[in-house]
């Protein structure tokens, strides 16, 4: 099955996705600039990935996994299903799969106390996309083994 890694900031959290505003009389909403700038960064993730190989340059069709560990910020309590929906939708955004319930397992780890971040004030995210024709609920058993 072919898969692709990446590296990015630890995503917005979903209770900040929209600003409301009035316009007109009547409230309105649109996506906050936090979530705006990482939807960038996901972008600027993706694009190499698609031009040197590793990601199809067309939307995946199929099935997907997706492997994420997530560093948080310091200080951040968040739960692990939180960072997860900005992800999910940025990688939309970027054209990595036609629609985010193509995903059909999320496997999702939260690491507090890693050294390996060196600025807590943003965190990171490592992820690992997975893909391919015969990916069923046979294969992800297998991948949560491993």
């Amino acid at each position: 099955m072919p898969t692709a890694e990446f590296t990015a900031t630890y995503p917005p959290s979903v209770n900040s996705r929209y600003v409301y505003f009035v316009r007109k009389g009547k409230v309105d909403m649109a996506k906050s600039q936090d979530v705006l700038a990482y939807e960038q960064e996901i972008m600027y993730k993706v694009y190499p990935l698609k031009h040197n190989g590793s990601l199809p340059k067309e939307p995946i069709k199929g099935n997907v996994v997706l492997k994420c560990l997530f560093y948080p910020p310091k200080g951040n309590r968040q739960d692990i299903d939180n960072p997860s929906k900005a992800l999910l939708d940025a990688l939309t955004l970027a054209g990595v799969w036609q629609n985010d319930r193509q995903v059909i397992a999320l496997l999702s780890f939260r690491d507090d106390k890693a050294k390996i971040v060196t600025d807590r004030s943003r965190g990171l995210v490592r992820c690992k996309i997975i893909w391919g024709k015969d990916l069923d609920i046979d294969a992800i058993k297998g991948l949560i083994k491993a």
